[in-house]
């Protein structure tokens, strides 16, 4: 829980190169979701939406490994790094 607490802190905000929750969509293949996600302005965190979803529609991929490997291609090494450090890997 701290983990995507701190994980949406680091994507909810608009990012300058667009490497936050919506790209982050776009690589969990829920762009179909971006919509109603989009929709809920400030009062729910963005990416803890889309890894619920995400967690849903796709369960025998959604794991911490594909997640940094994800992270990783948006360029987003802060939010690796912050799931290295938080996250027990098994």
């Amino acid at each position: 829980l701290t983990a995507r607490c701190e994980l949406a802190a680091l994507l909810d905000p608009p990012d300058k190169f667009g490497r936050d929750w919506s790209i982050l969509a776009v690589k969990l293949n829920l762009t179909d979701q971006l919509p109603e996600v989009d929709s809920t302005g400030q009062s729910l965190s963005r990416t803890d939406q889309l890894l619920a979803e995400w967690a849903l529609q796709a369960p025998e991929t959604a794991s911490i490994g594909r997640l940094c490997s994800i992270l990783e291609e948006m360029g987003r090494a802060d939010a690796r790094d912050l799931l290295f450090r938080t996250v027990p890997l098994y």
